[in-house]
Order: C-alpha cells, then structure tokens, then sequence
C-alpha cells in the first residue's frame, strides 16, 4: 500500500513539476515598453518603416532554402498607404489613398485596383481576410498590438507554421 502511494505521490509531483515548468513568466518591463512604444506609434500622425524579411522555405530538392525581402511601408494616417517590397518573392507595390486599392507586380508588369473607402487598418484586415495579403510591420499599428502578443505568448509553439506573405 505504501509503495502505491509513494508512486502515486511520485507521478502527480512529477505532473505538477511538468505544468509549472510550462507556465509563462511575463516582463513587466518589457510590457510596459511595448505599451509606452504602442501608444506612440498610435499617435503618429504618419511614419516610415522598413522591414527586412528573412524565413526559410521548404525545397523537396535542397532543404530549408534561405530567402530574404525588404519592405518600405510608408503611412499617412487615417487613410493613406504606400509599400514597396524587393526581394525573393519579386517587386512589388500596394498603394492606397482612401478611395482606390492599388497591387502592382513590377515582375510581371501587371496590377488590380479596386475602389475601397475606410481607414488603412480596415482596409488592411479585409484585403487580408479576402486574398491572403500580409501587410509588413502592420501588428505595430494596431492598438491592441501588445494585447495580441501576450495572447499569442500564452499559446504553445506549434513548429511548421505556414511561411504566407504577399
């Protein structure tokens, strides 16, 4: 009986052991810099960034395949958009003054626009949702963008995520 009850005691503190070593601890610190860079990116009345992309692609012949693309987005807020990509993945360009959406592909000289009025984080979820578009650097203009992180922090890694992008 004993030995039932040493093992039983031995597996639910080993349980215990492998769930606390999976809890999060959070930066308070590091939380209130994100807060403090959010609300004044939040205040921006326009900006410019560039962001430099690196992530690996899955070859069937050579492996994980390195590759890389820069991307300018400048914004004039509420409604005003413009990003330049150059990189793996081609030129290319969206463009967007409030009233008219603009994809131009300077690879293949082709381009889509369409008319579409509402401010640029609008627009940025609708053309996302209808046609798998990810925007550079979008999350940081977002005023729930240190909410998002903390949330996603909580969830556990799942390797293999899906590589999208425009």
């Amino acid at each position: 009986m004993t030995k039932k009850f040493f093992y039983s005691l031995f597996i639910c503190g080993f349980i215990t052991g492998q769930v606390n070593a999976q809890k999060m601890n959070i930066d308070t610190i590091a939380v209130a810099i994100l807060d403090r860079m959010a609300a004044m990116i939040g205040d921006l009345g326009s900006c410019h960034v560039t962001v430099s992309s690196h992530y690996d692609v899955q070859s069937q012949h050579f492996g994980l395949v390195k590759h890389e693309d820069e991307e300018e987005l400048y914004m004039q807020g509420p409604d005003k958009l413009l990003i330049r990509a150059e990189g793996d993945r081609g030129s290319r360009s969206i463009y967007y003054n409030g009233n008219m959406l603009t994809y131009y592909s300077m690879e293949t000289n082709r381009y889509a626009t369409f008319p579409f009025s509402a401010p640029i984080l609008e627009m940025i979820d609708t053309v996302n949702k209808l046609y798998n578009i990810d925007f550079p650097a979008a999350d940081f203009f977002y005023p729930s963008f240190v909410d998002d992180i903390l949330s996603e922090s909580k969830k556990p890694y799942l390797s293999g995520h899906d590589e999208g992008g425009w």
